[in-house]
């Protein structure tokens, strides 16, 4: 090794980590995290998924929705909205959303 210091040194690593972590703060405060919910069916119509806790489900902080089915036939889908998404699983407030995180 020349006689030169390394750019990579503990002091600079935590530098660039510290400014890192508070560019992190700043975006959770711009954008909303994201929130955790589960999927409550209150009568099955189908018989297929049966009722009570059916899914789990994350809404990102864009808007999107991921759910993973946790019933026999398991799944996983992504949907643009948590309005798309109830749409198609709500049916007609037999299944609802039960917020994790608020």
């Amino acid at each position: 090794m020349s006689g030169k210091s390394s750019k990579y040194t503990f002091q600079n690593l935590y530098k660039t980590y510290a400014v890192y972590n508070q560019l992190v703060h700043i975006l959770y405060d711009i954008m909303p995290p994201m929130k955790r919910f589960t999927l409550k069916r209150i009568e099955d119509e189908s018989g297929v998924s049966g009722t009570g806790i059916v899914a789990e489900g994350v809404m990102f902080s864009n808007g999107k929705c991921a759910l993973a089915w946790i019933t026999k036939y398991q799944s996983i889908a992504v949907y643009e909205s948590i309005e798309e998404l109830e749409n198609i699983h709500g049916h007609n407030g037999k299944t609802v959303i039960v917020w994790m995180d608020l």
